[in-house]
């Protein structure tokens, strides 16, 4: 946070010792009122430049002057709809706001909903989490089910990640701003057909599970999928090879080499050549620089053959060889995680699937929030039609 505005403080500094009267704007990784204030109190600058906390939240400064400081979505530095996009054709918006750029598509219009009209959203990841508000704002009554303790989803995960932990903002900033809206959220629950059988609809946002990745063994050397391996990364040993090399594994490789007493030999490989598939190009070079940096070795164009008691043997365009290792971590993309469409098919409960549990090829959280946000603004307006409720049997596109 702050990154520039040490050097942004030395050159209003210098400034000032020769006499040159000239304001000085700060700026660079300032996402809250409280870090704005603690840079001009400490004379780094006349003025704090902000634009990309904007984007995630419009009213973050009536908020915080507001004392709700808690209910900001804050801007999480990921790049990924903002600056990754400008610097192509596609139009900056934001990936924790999601109407950001499109407030003219995708309007806040409150309507009064009958209390018949309530809504069940399965999964409190990204995409069940912007469902959840969106319908929220909308006027619809919503509950939110979560098979674990809270939400956020794969976002707990990143935000373990040195370098992430505003991840964790997200997270806060749903926590808050949910019950504000009316949603009823429900931790520890995973309700089967028939107890979702009277609501108006229900969203299906159950997410993504490990891909699994089949491979022969000898010998009891643990393998851990990256679940796992993120809620234990003290408990892997020292010598951890982990198969797959896209964002999720570049992520579990930082955390691991960040982690005291964690491992000190991480190896990432894949059957491609490009490591940190997937991770925008405005933080994939700063994001291997740091693996780099730390010693993770990495294996593009490699084959995992079998794991052995010694480690996990492997074939490169070259050889076959054996990476000695106390764990194999699995982190090779995901698969859809969704148990209850069919059943819900099955009873006639209209139903949609977005997120993860639609399709994991190419997931990434700007998809999970613009399809919480665009079937949460269309299944709204279908529930709210003034010529009177439409009960849709087939799912929404």
């Amino acid at each position: 946070h702050g990154h520039g505005m040490g050097i942004a403080g030395s050159i209003r500094a210098a400034l000032a010792g020769a006499g040159v009267q000239v304001p000085v704007i700060g700026s660079n990784r300032i996402n809250s009122l409280h870090l704005a204030e603690q840079a001009l109190s400490a004379g780094q600058a006349d003025v704090v430049s902000m634009a990309r906390p904007f984007l995630a939240d419009p009213e973050i400064v009536a908020k915080t002057r507001r004392g709700q400081a808690e209910l900001v979505n804050t801007c999480i530095a990921c790049n990924e709809a903002c600056i990754d996009r400008s610097l192509g054709t596609e139009p900056v918006s934001c990936l924790v706001n999601p109407r950001a750029g499109r407030e003219l598509a995708f309007p806040l219009v409150r309507s009064v909903s009958a209390p018949d009209l309530r809504v069940a959203v399965v999964g409190a990841g990204p995409a069940g989490l912007q469902a959840a508000a969106t319908l929220a704002q909308a006027g619809v009554p919503v509950d939110l089910y979560e098979e674990s303790d809270g939400i956020g989803g794969q976002f707990r995960l990143a935000g373990t990640v040195p370098g992430k932990e505003d991840f964790l903002q997200t997270i806060r900033y749903f926590r808050n701003e949910l019950p504000r809206l009316g949603v009823r959220i429900r931790p520890c629950e995973s309700p089967g057909a028939e107890a979702l059988s009277g609501y108006a609809h229900v969203i299906l946002a159950t997410g993504v599970r490990p891909r699994p990745v089949p491979l022969p063994r000898t010998g009891r050397l643990p393998v851990r999928d990256y679940r796992e391996a993120f809620a234990a990364p003290a408990d892997l040993g020292r010598r951890v090879v982990v198969i797959g090399a896209g964002g999720i594994a570049v992520d579990l490789a930082r955390l691991l080499t960040g982690t005291p007493g964690g491992p000190a030999d991480v190896t990432l490989l894949r059957r491609g050549h490009r490591i940190g598939e997937g991770i925008g190009p405005s933080t994939r070079w700063a994001v291997l620089q740091e693996l780099a940096a730390a010693g993770v070795r990495t294996l593009p164009g490699t084959t995992p053959l079998e794991v052995t008691p010694e480690g996990l043997l492997v074939a490169t365009a070259q050889e076959t060889v054996l990476l000695p290792a106390d764990t194999v971590l699995l982190a090779a993309g995901q698969v859809p995680h969704n148990p209850l469409h069919s059943a819900l098919l099955h009873q006639r409960i209209p139903c949609t699937v977005i997120g993860g549990a639609l399709d994991a090829s190419g997931l990434n959280a700007v998809r999970a929030f613009d399809q919480g946000l665009e079937t949460g603004s269309l299944l709204a307006r279908e529930l709210q039609q003034p010529s009177g409720v439409k009960r849709s049997r087939t799912p929404l596109p």
